[in-house]
């Protein structure tokens, strides 16, 4: 008893050290969102920020070098620019159009095999800087929204 005890008290803890850590780096987050995001998205990307303070304080080494507040912004950033990426504009704006991933899957191999092979290569290679990339990835999201 006094071992689950010990854990429910170090737990607690931690949940108030955290946030505590998120509540003093709030300000920080909504500044960078502020200067980054849409307005609209602007509440739910603070809350990803919070995110990114999270994993920041689990991955900190007191004895390193980085300035947590460095470290807490650095992953802060990149969980708002992974969001952005993936969480924001694939969202379809119309909820009665919401399709599951498989069937979002299927659409795109779908379209893929309307392609050329050198379009095909083009956009499967992530992050090609071909010109035509960007074309075929407008080309793809709207086959897959029809």
């Amino acid at each position: 008893m006094k071992n689950v005890a010990a854990v429910q008290n170090h737990r607690s803890e931690r949940r108030h050290l955290q946030a505590s850590v998120v509540a003093a780096n709030r300000e920080n987050v909504a500044a960078l969102v502020r200067r980054t995001v849409a307005p609209r998205h602007r509440e739910e990307a603070e809350q990803v920020g919070a995110i990114g303070i999270l994993v920041a304080l689990e991955k900190h080494d007191p004895s390193g070098r980085v300035p947590f507040r460095r470290l807490a912004l650095q992953h802060a950033r990149g969980e708002i620019q992974a969001w952005m990426d993936h969480g924001v504009f694939w969202r379809p704006r119309d909820p009665a159009g919401v399709i599951s991933e498989a069937e979002g899957a299927a659409r795109v191999r779908e379209f893929t095999k309307t392609l050329s092979p050198a379009d095909r290569s083009i956009l499967l290679r992530k992050r090609s800087r071909s010109p035509r990339y960007a074309t075929l990835v407008e080309r793809c999201r709207a086959f897959v929204r029809r």
